[in-house]
């Protein structure tokens, strides 16, 4: 049942903080409350607004660039044998993918 639990919450959160993103920047103010409170703005490359694929792409590939390499890292550092592999291929994938 903690495996089940587990699982449940991860995609829970995965729920939220996808829905999280796409949800404000999709919003009249297409921006999270954190961007708000900096002034910043999602734009698209003419200064216009993001279609809804946009922000949705946008997001998705969030999940991949930063997400995906945090959780192998901290499961990695969870697990006794294969830690050191997994947390090896989280950081290689983080500076393969980061910008």
């Amino acid at each position: 049942s903690g495996d089940v639990a587990f699982t449940v919450w991860m995609l829970g959160f995965f729920m939220l903080r996808t829905f999280w993103f796409i949800g404000f920047e999709l919003g009249s103010r297409a921006a999270t409350p954190g961007k708000r409170l900096m002034g910043i703005r999602v734009v698209a490359r003419d200064g216009g607004r993001l279609t809804a694929d946009a922000v949705v792409a946008r997001n998705l590939i969030r999940e991949l660039e930063l997400f995906l390499p945090l959780m192998m890292i901290g499961n990695g550092a969870s697990e006794d044998m294969v830690s050191g592999w997994t947390v090896l291929a989280g950081v290689i994938w983080s500076l393969t993918l980061s910008r």
